[in-house]
């Protein structure tokens, strides 16, 4: 649509391969940061995202989901990626860093058992 920013994602294997459009809201309050989740590892289950040691912020993310956006205030933080309604760590995050007036999605890609490695990626809207 006219006047309106998405993230796009190309997923499944080449023969198949198909193209996902992700509404990006790049608008953010003064000094604040938002963040979103978007799962695109297609042989890892469903997650949750937690801080390292704490409390999930992002729970039961499945395959192609991404979540609403979190209006938080800026920080570096450490992240961990989990299988979805347990303490177990697919991924570290370490040292996340979200600035002020940004907007952010985290995306999963890559693979659980097999290459190219599961890693999480930081975009800025």
């Amino acid at each position: 649509e006219p006047d309106k920013s998405y993230t796009l994602a190309m997923i499944d294997p080449v023969k198949k391969m198909r193209l996902l459009p992700y509404l990006n809201q790049p608008e953010v309050p003064m000094n604040e940061s938002k963040i979103r989740f978007l799962h695109l590892s297609p042989d890892t289950g469903a997650i949750d995202i937690a801080v390292k040691d704490r409390d999930v912020v992002f729970p039961n993310i499945s395959y192609k989901q991404t979540t609403d956006y979190l209006g938080i205030m800026p920080m570096t933080v450490d992240l961990e990626v989990r299988e979805a309604g347990t303490k177990n760590i697919v991924l570290p995050m370490p040292k996340a860093q979200f600035r002020p007036n940004e907007t952010y999605t985290i995306v999963l890609i890559g693979l659980s058992k097999e290459d190219p490695a599961l890693q999480a990626m930081i975009l800025k809207d």
